[in-house]
Formats: C-alpha cells, sequence, structure tokens
C-alpha cells in the first residue's frame, strides 16, 4: 500500500515536470544542464529538490519515465513479499486463533454475567491464629534456662583457673 502510494505522488510529480517541459517546447533536455542543477544541489547552492528540476530532462524522456514507472510490478520491488505472502496463508489456515476466540466466547468474561470481586481494605478482618502468650511464657521460661546455662558454665570456668 506505500509503495503503491509513493508511485503515484513520484508519477504525479513527473507528470507535472513533463507539462512544464511540454510548455516551454524542451523534448529532449541536455544531461549536463540538469546534472549541474543536482551537483549545486548537493552543495546547497540552489534551492531545487527532488524532481523540481527534473523538467530538464525533457517532456520525452519524462514521459517515458513514467510508463517505466507505471509497468512497475510490487513483487519486484520487495523481495520479502513471497515469505510475507506465505506467512499471511498460515495464519489465514491456522484455527487456533478461531479456536481461542470460540473458548473465551464461552466465558462469563466481557458478559453482564461477568462481575470482578472489589476487596475494602479498610473493614477486612485479620485473624490472628498465633498464641502470643504461649510464645511470651515459651521464651521466658526458655530464656532463664539459657541463662542459668550460661552462668554455671562461667563459674565452672572460673573455679577451675
Amino acid at each position: 500500500m506505500l509503495f503503491k502510494a509513493k508511485q503515484d505522488q513520484q508519477i504525479v510529480a513527473l507528470t507535472e515536470q513533463a507539462q512544464i517541459a511540454r510548455t516551454i517546447n524542451l523534448d529532449v533536455g541536455s544531461f549536463t544542464s540538469y546534472f549541474n542543477i543536482e551537483t549545486n544541489k548537493e552543495h546547497n547552492t540552489n534551492s531545487f529538490s527532488g524532481t523540481e528540476a527534473a523538467y530538464l530532462k525533457g517532456h520525452v524522456v519524462l514521459e517515458k519515465e513514467i510508463e517505466l514507472i507505471q509497468s512497475r510490478k510490487v513483487e519486484v520491488f520487495i523481495p520479502d513479499l513471497v515469505r510475507i505472502e506465505f506467512l499471511q496463508a498460515e495464519l489465514l489456515k491456522n484455527k487456533e486463533v478461531k479456536r481461542v476466540e470460540m473458548m473465551l466466547a464461552k466465558t462469563p468474561i466481557g458478559t453482564d454475567q461477568f462481575s470482578a470481586a472489589v476487596y475494602n481494605l479498610d473493614t477486612l478482618v485479620y485473624l490472628n491464629n498465633t498464641r502470643t502468650s504461649l510464645i511470651l511464657a515459651l521464651s521466658i521460661v526458655l530464656g532463664g534456662m539459657l541463662g542459668i546455662f550460661v552462668l554455671l558454665i562461667r563459674n565452672v570456668l572460673i573455679k577451675q583457673d
């Protein structure tokens, strides 16, 4: 599609240039005058751009160029077109997309039957099953036993010296 648009744009521009060449009765222009314009354009000494000075080629040359552009086929200018068309055919053959769409249509998502769950975190009540009093009692008992054990070991080591 993009190739066709660019091709049409190029044909319109060249047709305008051919009309200019016909107006000034320039059948076949000199290549050197067009070449000088293009060379000066590269050195930024002239304000011509693209096909603005193409009329210097002459209307015969421009009309032949238009015929050539119109005779072009898209396949010649897109080297991967065969591969792209093959992949497109494979996608069209692939029924998996249709199968997934059918499976999705069977679910209530996207229908009136579906409603998402909404939770208000401020009103949620958290239940804690841990027994804090038991943990506190065990930590006191085990801490006391560890302290007594360290004290006994320390006393034994001091008496041996």
